[in-house]
């Protein structure tokens, strides 16, 4: 594995330049293994979800009242 920083040649050349728009999550819920064994994080996975919903329902919220002001 290699960290590569991300200057601003990179930047340029991934057009990453203004606001972010978008996170994207690929997360593991649960697996079970051959032996049996469960790895369920499905807790973690809900959290995440009512966390995210409630963010979203903030940034709309304030997108609208920026609206509302202009």
């Amino acid at each position: 594995m290699e960290v590569v920083p991300l200057t601003k040649e990179l930047r340029q050349k991934l057009e990453l330049q203004g606001p972010m728009r978008a996170t994207v999550v690929l997360m593991v819920i649960r697996v079970e293994f051959t032996d049996g064994t469960v790895f369920d994080d499905e807790a973690v996975y809900n959290a995440l979800c009512a966390f995210l919903e409630d963010l979203q329902f903030k940034l709309e919220r304030l997108e609208y009242l920026e609206k509302k002001r202009k």
